[in-house]
């Protein structure tokens, strides 16, 4: 899902130079991206976190 955002974002930016928009969507586009890349990466830490744990259990 998250990288679905991130090649949309870029697509969007492409797009953008041929039909502008206004820059509140193209800043909202990047929060939401941003957002999105944050939480998928604390959740790949998270999950491995939990598996070195797990594994250091036994």
């Amino acid at each position: 899902f998250n990288t679905a955002l991130q090649i949309t974002l870029v697509l969007f930016l492409v797009v953008t130079q041929i039909y502008p928009v206004s820059l509140q969507w193209t800043n909202m586009f990047f929060i939401v991206v941003a957002t999105s890349t944050v939480l998928s990466g604390a959740d790949y830490m998270w999950i491995w976190i939990k598996q070195v744990i797990l594994q250091e259990r036994r």
